[in-house]
């Protein structure tokens, strides 16, 4: 990768940058750095089946590669049982979430539910000191309801060696809409201490270079939905020479992530074929509109390849 480029990591997004999409993505496209984990959480004091099944799939794969496991706290207590249990896997690095924006979970003080309440905050991180073998980064936002919110956590944070800081520039009440405050952003990103990590809303290499120009400090950048929409992305930031045969290797890469999932679906076709169809909320945005909605509509895994492969061999 030449000098003047930054790092780029892969954003974890609930039901898409599961163990099998990390798996097809490593395989057949380049220039992610770091690849992070949906969030695990306990659920009646247990830690969710489906967080574990994942990375145990990950293991299995051999993909765990800079993989980083990402959780989701409020409480000291949450953090033992989660952190004991990601060391076991044989993992020394750990995101901590403090930016989901669900209610559901914000009302329990969790994601950026906790970010309104700075003695929680502290108190939650004070707690992670003990693990002095384990390297902790922060993905957060703003605020919940206020992107000034933030301001009130520099002290709290920078107490903390933080391995790098994740900050997407929006408030929970936001969700994914609205504008980013990147007035806001640069005001607190430069009031931390510790390396500083850009995500939101970057679909293409002349943001990244725009973001990083305009803004030194920031040491990488995070990208999700703009990976699932654009796989090629990282490669085209990294490469100097364009990508031959894009239709090729996008064909590879799906049939991959479909015969992957078919191996270790514990739910047969009709359950693979209806995954598949959510990657189509993103994936290639340029398809034939006609195609997708094609696809989308398939009933069969046999009508669903032959309608991705048309619709893929018909793009310009």
């Amino acid at each position: 990768m030449p000098t003047d480029r930054i790092p780029i990591y892969l954003a974890p997004l609930q039901g898409f940058t599961d163990a099998v999409f990390r798996y097809a993505f490593q395989k057949h496209f380049g220039g992610v750095k770091k690849f992070f984990t949906p969030f695990f959480r306990l659920e009646d004091g247990e830690i969710r089946r489906r967080e574990l099944r994942d990375i145990e799939l990950s293991i299995r794969l051999g993909n765990v590669e800079n993989l980083v496991p990402q959780i989701i706290i409020s409480e000291p207590n949450e953090a033992d049982l989660l952190i004991s249990t990601i060391k076991s896997l044989g993992f020394n690095r750990i995101d901590i979430n403090c930016g989901c924006p669900y209610p559901l979970l914000n009302r329990k003080f969790k994601g950026a539910g906790i970010l309104p309440y700075p003695e929680k905050l502290s108190a939650l991180l004070d707690s992670l000191a003990k693990y002095s073998d384990i390297r902790f980064s922060l993905k957060m936002r703003l605020g919940m309801t206020s992107p000034d919110e933030c301001l009130a956590l520099v002290e709290i944070i920078n107490r903390f060696s933080f391995e790098h800081i994740t900050i997407h520039p929006r408030t929970a009440k936001q969700n994914y809409g609205g504008e980013v405050d990147l007035e806001v952003f640069k005001r607190f990103a430069t009031l931390l201490k510790h390396p500083i990590v850009y995500n939101g809303d970057i679909i293409d290499t002349q943001q990244i270079n725009d973001y990083y120009q305009n803004y030194p400090f920031i040491s990488a950048v995070m990208i999700g939905r703009g990976i699932l929409a654009n796989p090629f992305l990282p490669m085209e930031y990294a490469e100097t020479s364009s990508i031959q045969d894009k239709k090729s290797i996008f064909l590879d890469f799906h049939n991959t992530l479909l015969t992957t999932y078919l191996k270790y679906s514990e739910g047969g076709e009709s359950q693979v074929l209806d995954k598949m169809k959510t990657f189509w909320e993103y994936f290639l945005p340029t398809f034939p509109h006609k195609n997708r909605k094609q696809i989308l509509k398939s009933r069969t895994l046999h009508e669903y390849e032959g309608f991705v492969i048309i619709g893929v061999r018909g793009m310009d």
